[in-house]
């Protein structure tokens, strides 16, 4: 027995129309909003968004360029204490009496140097922290048309920054026996005793004379013992108290040589020291007499 096929309802059938018809209004609707979209900015929908994310654009950039100039300005006050802690340090160490032969305590300056390289540290290590951040909201900003060229712009000066605080940023290098400061201040004291010296034509400089220590300048024809200080308390004072030793050993050593009949070493003067002093009247009686009050402290 073969069963018969069963027609649909009336009324299925309007509903299938129906649903037909929703589909192709659906279906029309569909392919004239990507009608649209292929044309982008002449969508409604397409504009409005656009607007919204060129708004949102604008903010950012706004906000990141706030950003940037507020740490960018305080990168460069720290550049000031920088600057000023390099001062501070360069007269900590200026201060010493650098003699080119001798060792030098820089136990007080070391101490100067290390309490402003930390405060140095503490300013520069938060804005170091806080520039990655500031670069990858910059970065994120490039990638849309909009903000392009203005985050590009900040960037560079987000570079510009970077390089000087990794340069001033003190390390290891700036700690103790490392600090160029140092070295350099050294060095720079210990040209000025020698240019000093040439300045005098000084008979003899910076030779030891027993335990007293190496006097700066023997000037033969003015009978003189010169020490070359800076110009700070410290050093002056220092140089006040040494020059009493220095002329008694200068003198014990000259007086020495006259009474035996020999020549000093050519360091200190060889025979024609021996001779200026006698041609100057300093040298009497085989006794040496510097002038009073010729004991003098010269600046550098």
């Amino acid at each position: 027995m073969i069963a018969s096929r069963s027609r649909p309802s009336p009324a299925l059938r309007d509903i299938s129309r129906d649903i037909y018809e929703d589909f192709e209004e659906g279906h029309e609707a569909t392919l004239e909003a990507c009608q649209y979209l292929a044309k982008t900015t002449d969508h409604p929908k397409v504009r409005s968004a656009v607007d919204r994310l060129k708004a949102s654009s604008g903010s950012a950039i706004d906000v990141l360029t706030r950003d940037v100039n507020e740490w960018v300005a305080l990168a460069r006050a720290t550049y000031r204490l920088d600057c000023e802690a390099m001062t501070k340090m360069w007269e900590a160490y200026c201060e010493l009496d650098w003699e080119p032969e001798e060792d030098t305590d820089v136990s007080r300056a070391d101490s100067t140097a290390a309490s402003l390289q930390s405060s140095m540290r503490s300013a520069m290590g938060p804005l170091l922290e806080r520039l990655p951040q500031l670069e990858d909201r910059a970065k994120a900003l490039t990638r849309r048309r909009e903000t392009k060229d203005k985050a590009s712009s900040l960037l560079a000066d987000l570079a510009k920054e970077r390089e000087r605080l990794d340069r001033l940023f003190p390390s290891r290098t700036w700690h103790g026996v490392n600090n160029p400061l140092r070295f350099y201040a050294a060095e720079w004291g210990k040209q000025q005793h020698r240019r000093m010296a040439a300045s005098y034509s000084c008979d003899v400089s910076d030779q030891p004379f027993g335990s007293a220590g190496r006097p700066d300048c023997i000037k033969a024809d003015a009978c003189m013992v010169l020490e070359f200080k800076s110009k700070n308390d410290r050093a002056v004072n220092a140089g006040k108290n040494k020059l009493p030793d220095y002329v008694a050993a200068v003198t014990a050593y000259y007086e020495e040589h006259a009474a035996k009949g020999t020549d000093p070493d050519s360091d200190r003067g060889g025979k024609a020291i021996m001779r200026a002093f006698g041609e100057r009247g300093c040298l009497k009686d085989k006794r040496l007499r510097p002038r009073q009050g010729r004991q003098d402290l010269r600046y550098v």
